[in-house]
């Protein structure tokens, strides 16, 4: 189990941002990175471990926003796409791999607040390839088939209303119908099970109907779904493993 963040040391030893955890009995891995700043969003592809958040150095090398590291050879990686503001989610799948956040450039190229990068060769692929995609940050990201979901404290995407939910196509990065109607500041993350999109965040309401701090989206139609627990705080993190899910 991988975990980042803004801490410095787990379990009384130090360890910057990032650590490893034996996911049976939560001991402490080996695994010891110097950061220099927040790690928000972590994903893994096979020895490559692929990480972004706030900081601009990894093992006293400029890596900004964004970085890998290979956990065979204990090595930092090349991959280095130069983001220019936060990095909120990384998310990889066959195409690439999909960041989030607050940038509005990586490299030299306009994004803004999402992008697809090659991870072997740093090359940027052309969905979203303007300055107006969103007016907020996004902060994370779920796949669906050819459908991409996106999250975050945003209310416009591509110049169409959009609160804080949306979706885009996979292929050509155009907005999707999909529009829940969030009323509230944020959705901090998203969990996808089948044809269910669970979202926790700080808001009141989806599409009119109460729901506090965390919902239940059926989909590919919208509609909010059965669940309702409510959450007297804003909700940072979700995630569901079997039939349970952690908040």
């Amino acid at each position: 189990l991988y975990i980042g963040g803004d801490f410095v040391s787990v379990s009384g030893e130090t360890r910057e941002r990032l650590a490893s955890l034996n996911k049976t009995t939560g001991a402490l891995n080996p695994l010891s990175i110097s950061i220099n700043n927040s790690v928000y969003g972590l994903d893994k592809i096979g020895d490559e471990l692929f990480f972004a958040g706030f900081f601009t150095e990894v093992e006293d090398t400029e890596r900004l926003r964004a970085a890998s590291y290979n956990l065979n050879t204990s090595e930092l990686g090349d991959f280095n796409p130069k983001l220019d503001a936060a990095a909120r989610a990384i998310v990889s799948n066959p195409s690439g791999l999909w960041i989030a956040g607050d940038f509005t450039r990586i490299g030299f190229e306009e994004r803004n607040n999402f992008a697809a990068i090659i991870a072997g060769t740093n090359d940027i692929l052309d969905i979203n390839n303007g300055s107006g995609f969103t007016n907020g940050g996004v902060f994370d990201i779920e796949f669906n088939e050819e459908i991409i979901y996106l999250s975050g404290n945003f209310s416009v995407l591509n110049g169409e209303t959009r609160n804080r939910l949306a979706a885009i196509s996979r292929s050509d990065g155009s907005l999707l119908p999909f529009n829940p109607d969030v009323s509230g500041s944020v959705i901090n993350d998203m969990e996808l099970v089948e044809n269910t999109l669970y979202v926790g965040g700080s808001f009141s309401s989806i599409g009119g109907i109460a729901r506090e701090d965390l919902a239940e989206i059926n989909l590919p139609d919208g509609t909010v779904g059965d669940l309702n627990i409510p959450a007297n705080s804003t909700i940072e993190t979700l995630e569901i493993s079997g039939s349970t899910l952690y908040l």
